[in-house]
């Protein structure tokens, strides 16, 4: 029993879209249990890798500077001790974030997170643009709760 309980709260913080699927179908819990676990783990994931964001985007850094002075046998300069400042570059990509961003903002993000982005990417992605404060975590967190809600009453329904 335990066992499942701490299952479904870890599937709920990484792939939260299968953790009510898995709850109601394979281990027969109430919809009640279901959505509290799932709600939980998806929180539990959303301030774990909140926290978690800063971290893991210095040791990122600072491989890629180690990767590109392998392979490019050169000391990479850092951006605070470079004399002339380069132009930004924008890509398509950040062209396309740039325009999500400014269309749907901080809730549309939250809305997604669960279902499409994963906690993981949803919870690192709205950390590095919106900054980690109070509004973020609720509005992500409120997000996973409502979600844990739909696809509960929707997994049940079908069951």
């Amino acid at each position: 029993m335990f066992n499942k309980i701490t299952y479904i709260i870890f599937l709920g913080s990484i792939k939260f879209a299968i953790s009510p699927f898995f709850s109601v179908l394979q281990c027969k819990h109430s919809i009640a249990k279901t959505i509290t676990l799932t709600s939980v783990g998806g929180t539990i994931g959303i301030l774990a890798f909140a926290l978690l964001t800063k971290p893991i985007s210095i040791a990122f850094d600072f491989l890629i500077k180690k990767i590109r002075e392998k392979l490019f046998c050169k000391k990479v300069i850092p951006h605070s001790k470079r004399k002339l400042k380069q132009k930004n570059i924008f890509s398509k990509k950040n062209r396309r974030v740039i325009r999500v961003k400014q269309k749907y903002g901080l809730l549309g993000l939250s809305i997604i997170t669960p279902i499409i982005l994963s906690i993981p990417v949803g919870t690192f992605i709205a950390v590095k643009y919106y900054t980690l404060c109070s509004k973020t975590l609720f509005f992500l967190i409120s997000a996973v709760v409502l979600w844990s809600v739909v696809l509960t009453f929707f997994v049940a329904y079908l069951y």
